[in-house]
């Protein structure tokens, strides 16, 4: 530590461990006392101090020092509490705030810390070295504190100029020197009184004058870079809309729906840009969650949403309204023992191959895929025309399993035999379930019976069995489809019989023998009607000996003898008219 009284400065030292705390007179050991050339309160930032009298930090005027140099110091008072002379228990030192009077008495000492104004002049030149401006600092009083150079002007001529145009007023500024100079200042200070200000001046040049100066080479490069820049900036920007309008067009698809098939991860766009990126990921992202969601949603809602791009209601909430619509049922015979039996992994990839091509089919002729229940397909067709539909799609489906049998066969897989029940007219369709788990179905009597009319296919050996309602919108529709009258049939849990029909093929596809079968089993049905079993049993006697394969004209003359026996057994003398309509309901029927 230094302190300085008089003419003489005075050195001591302070132990390590007291260095960092508040010490006394005792805690000081003297060092040495050396006598000095010069009267220290002389000093001009210590005779500054005097006229201020003030016990906040300043920074001084400029000065020149000892040693012939220009210097600022930044002088920070230190005064004493009044109590300190009693020696209380108190805040040895007074806190540095401003008081409307100090007294000298308190003064404890001044601390000054000395800057060299020549450093400025070495900063400045250091970081504009090489460049064309000239840089200097001023005070408020004009005087210049450090400069890089003197390219342009004198610096106090232009210095005179910033304080005659008030600039040092304002946080920055800038005017014209000379008309050929501009004059750039930004000003310096803090709350101590420091108060400066950068003057940066640089040589003003017209473009051509620019030019000219700078060689044939810049201008050439300027030429080049003029031509590049607006063709690279197109090329950013069209990049930029490329990758922003296939985000769009895709976001259009998502809303209708469209365009979810999983991409390749090798395919996926590729953009340097991080956005853009990472929106093409996350579409992906969202296209792949889609597409396996989609598998679980009916195609049907796919077209109401990809028309409207909205949610309609009645497919969102719990609800069912009567719709006169066809629904057909397509299972496997004897699913159950095939899976206890045959090999698991070839069973799943029949079975699946199975219900790929069903379905496929099913909505080619637009009809909805319900459910699949233990190897049965049940599709709903509301289409124009829909039980022309669930026709279709039904003889579709068996010509396609056709081709799949040899493929089976090669696997060991047992021959699958597939039956079809198909019913149209009114039934509830709509949404069942709760608000949280929604399920798309239809219920109703109609349905019932096209599951009934699929488990009875299976007794008579025949792959399509279709209601009455269907058999009726077909005859209106014209001679599309072959049929066969199968019976009066009361169907399990119906009180009345009902009559069947087989679906056997398309119009254009049937033999002369086939339509000659149609033709006399629609005969039969209309003695069956008046009561004629007897032409019953002669025309099915006559299509046995024709076609012996044929199930249905075997079972039709089996019925026929036993609704004679009926007859005879019961002895009743009635009209056959009557007799006809009390055996058709006649509990001895065939139920199923």
């Amino acid at each position: 530590m230094e302190v300085t009284e008089g003419n003489v400065t005075t050195f001591y030292s302070v132990p390590i461990s007291r260095a960092e705390m508040f010490i006394s007179d005792d805690d000081l050991i003297f060092v040495k006392r050396v006598p000095i050339l010069y009267r220290t309160l002389s000093r001009p930032w210590l005779t500054e101090y005097l006229t201020k009298n003030t016990s906040r930090p300043y920074w001084s005027e400029v000065f020149m020092n000892v040693y012939g140099d220009y210097a600022i110091n930044f002088v920070c008072p230190i005064f004493l509490n009044d109590s300190v002379a009693q020696w209380r228990n108190t805040s040895l030192y007074a806190p540095l705030d401003d008081r409307p009077f100090i007294q000298i008495d308190q003064l404890y000492g001044l601390v000054g810390v000395q800057f060299t104004v020549s450093y400025l002049t070495s900063f400045l030149r250091n970081i504009t070295n090489g460049r064309p401006e000239q840089t200097f600092i001023m005070n408020k009083k004009g005087q210049i504190l450090g400069h890089s150079s003197r390219m342009y002007a004198n610096e106090n001529n232009i210095a005179r100029s910033i304080l005659d145009n008030g600039l040092l007023r304002n946080d920055s500024g800038s005017f014209r020197y000379n008309h050929e100079l501009m004059v750039t200042t930004a000003r310096i200070y803090d709350d101590y009184g420091l108060d400066w200000a950068v003057v940066v001046v640089s040589m003003e040049k017209s473009f051509v004058a620019e030019m000219l100066t700078s060689g044939v080479v810049a201008f050439v490069l300027f030429i080049l870079q003029l031509m590049v820049q607006p063709f690279i900036v197109f090329i950013i920007l069209h990049y930029i809309s490329h990758n922003l309008y296939s985000i769009v067009r895709n976001m259009t698809k998502f809303l209708s729906l469209q365009g979810l098939e999983p991409k390749d991860e090798h395919k996926e766009s590729k953009s340097f840009l991080t956005e853009i990126y990472e929106m093409n990921h996350t579409l992906n992202t969202l296209r792949n969650g889609l597409a396996s969601l989609s598998k679980y949603v009916p195609h049907i809602f796919q077209k109401r949403l990809s028309r409207t791009h909205s949610v309609p209601e009645d497919i969102t909430k719990v609800g069912m309204k009567p719709r006169n619509m066809t629904v057909m049922f397509c299972g496997i015979v004897g699913f159950t023992e095939i899976a206890e039996t045959a090999n698991h992994v070839v069973f799943l990839n029949v079975v699946s191959e199975f219900f790929e091509t069903v379905c496929r089919i099913a909505e080619t002729h637009n009809g909805v895929v319900d459910k699949i229940i233990e190897g049965s397909v049940m599709v709903l067709f509301n289409e124009d025309h829909h039980e022309v539909c669930a026709c279709r799609a039904a003889l579709d489906i068996l010509e396609s399993l056709s081709e799949f049998e040899m493929k089976w066969k090669e696997c060991n897989f047992p021959k699958l035999q597939v039956t079809f029940g198909i019913n149209s007219g009114e039934m509830l369709c709509g949404c069942m379930g709760s608000n949280n788990r929604l399920s798309f179905t239809a219920i109703g009597d109609n349905v019932n019976i096209a599951s009934r009319l699929q488990h009875l296919a299976r007794t008579y050996s025949c792959s399509i069995f279709i209601g009455e309602n269907t058999f009726e919108a077909l005859s209106t529709r014209g001679n599309e489809f072959l049929c066969f009258f199968v019976d009066f049939i009361r169907l399990k849990g119906k009180k009345h019989p009902t009559s069947v029909y087989c679906l056997r093929k398309f119009e254009t596809d049937a033999s002369e023998v086939e339509h000659k079968i149609s033709s006399d089993l629609d005969l039969a049905k209309q003695y069956i009607l008046q009561g004629e079993f007897f032409h019953v049993r002669q025309v099915c006697e006559k299509l046995v000996t024709l076609d012996g394969t044929c199930t249905i004209t075997c079972r039709l003359q089996q019925r026929s003898l036993e609704l004679i026996a009926k007859v005879e057994h019961c002895g009743m003398a009635r009209s056959r008219q009557f007799l006809s309509s009390d055996c058709i309901s006649y509990p001895s029927t065939l139920s199923q």
